[in-house]
């Protein structure tokens, strides 16, 4: 299964916070044999456009 895990916090005040959960996730996905690829939108300056790029590069099984 192809999944992407997608980080949409962009909070960065007063310090940005690691995604470490969804990371935690991507983990144990991979080692059940997933292809997992993450999307950190916390510092792109457009997140709408990385997100729509990202969705029309590769056909997924499952975002989220």
């Amino acid at each position: 299964m192809r999944i992407l895990l997608v980080n949409p916090n962009r909070e960065v005040s007063p310090f940005p916070v690691a995604p470490i959960g969804a990371l935690f996730v991507a983990s144990a996905a991979r080692r059940a044999g997933h292809h997992v690829d993450f999307l950190d939108l916390t510092f792109k300056m457009f997140p709408r456009a990385s997100l729509k790029k990202r969705l029309g590069g590769k056909a997924y099984d499952l975002a989220a």
